[in-house]
């Protein structure tokens, strides 16, 4: 016995799997939107676009790089791979 599929069925099949849910994508704005607050949010703000700037050049001050670098980053990527779900 041969087992045959339809081109159209493979054809749905695949369209179907590769679309991206908009559920999906709102998720993942958010959790952006809150990786930025947790990175420059906080009892040290981080107080303008350019410091924003120098944290990521790896040019601002000694303190700020301390409090975003090590101490918010390292909770934040915790938080993220505790939290995450297999796909």
């Amino acid at each position: 016995m041969k087992n045959t599929l339809s081109h159209t069925s493979i054809k749905h099949q695949v369209s179907k799997s590769a679309m991206i849910k908009p559920s999906k994508i709102i998720l993942l704005l958010l959790t952006l939107l809150l990786v930025f607050a947790t990175l420059f949010i906080g009892d040290h703000l981080v107080k303008s676009q350019q410091d924003i700037w120098l944290l990521l050049t790896g040019e601002a001050d000694r303190y700020q790089s301390i409090v975003v670098w090590q101490w918010r980053a390292s909770r934040l990527f915790a938080a993220l791979i505790i939290g995450a779900e297999p796909v």
